[in-house]
């Protein structure tokens, strides 16, 4: 587990076939059943389509769209059992080189999830890796990411979600 930097800001991350790693980020979270969407970060679309089923539209549609997007598709393939239960699947595609960098070196999917923001700070300061280290420090040991990577300020923005798995695409969220 750890945080590293995405086109939508610092998040945690860990490896999307390790069912302990995905336990833990579930932890983290605070949830209790892991029906609870959380997304992959995928290198690219072929990577992707070994974990989403995605037709010729979908496609065309990712490829304009990539980066700051959430899209969701069916569930299909080679993911742990407390994934692969789920009918559905948020797909993000890495945008920034060091998501990228070790998505490829990983060979693998990453299961994503956002830094909650406490209460007593500003969402905004999740954009600083020094604060977010501190943060991260304060966890119950259990609860720690093994590291931060620290890639300077980095812009929080959320992505905007697109439900792909009927014919009509429909925007969950505006990012």
């Amino acid at each position: 587990m750890v945080v590293l930097p995405t086109s939508t800001g610092y998040s945690y991350a860990c490896h999307a076939l390790q069912p302990k790693a995905i336990d833990k980020l579930y932890r983290i979270k605070g949830y209790t059943n892991t029906k609870r969407p959380l997304a992959i970060l995928c290198a690219d679309l072929a990577e992707a389509a070994k974990y989403c089923r995605i037709n010729d539209g979908a496609f065309r549609y990712i490829r304009e769209h990539g980066g700051r997007y959430t899209f969701i598709l069916p569930a299909v393939g080679m993911l742990p059992k407390s994934i692969r239960q789920r009918k559905e699947l948020g797909l993000r595609l890495a945008e920034h080189p060091i998501a990228l960098a070790v998505l490829r070196e990983l060979q693998a999917p990453l299961m994503l999830a956002s830094i909650p923001c406490p209460e007593d700070e500003d969402p905004q300061d999740l954009c600083n890796p020094d604060l977010i280290a501190e943060l991260n420090d304060a966890r119950h040991k259990s609860e720690q990411a093994a590291l931060v990577v620290d890639a300077g300020i980095v812009e929080r923005r959320p992505s905007t979600i697109v439900d792909c798995c009927s014919e009509e695409y429909n925007v969950i969220r505006q990012g």
